[in-house]
């Protein structure tokens, strides 16, 4: 599986971004107790300083061309607060799937 080395790109690309405040990772990657299989996804989210100059389709090809792509932008995705989320819901070549937000780094204080 080649999570690791897609959150290990999408790291480095961040190192270099002094837009990005810091990332985050969710779901069932990160959680020792739970088994991976092929179909589990890698979740990342970009907090960032100015949400409108990220453009989230170039992180997505980054990782190279999806095969599938859901965009969404969501109003207070966990919660009332928590500002706008930019959201790619992406599957790779194979089983590989990767979820990809943006927000502002300012939900965390919500």
């Amino acid at each position: 599986m080649s999570t690791l080395t897609d959150l290990d790109k999408l790291i480095q690309l961040a190192s270099t971004n002094a837009n990005i405040a810091a990332i985050g990772t969710e779901g069932s990657l990160n959680d020792c107790a739970k088994s991976q299989d092929e179909w589990s996804d890698l979740d990342v989210t970009l907090f960032v300083r100015a949400p409108a100059l990220e453009d989230g389709w170039w992180w997505v090809r980054q990782l190279g061309e999806p095969t599938i792509v859901q965009f969404l932008e969501t109003q207070d995705l966990f919660g009332a607060q928590t500002g706008k989320w930019r959201s790619w819901l992406m599957r790779y070549a194979g089983t590989r799937r990767v979820d990809f937000k943006i927000t502002s780094y300012q939900v965390e204080d919500a």
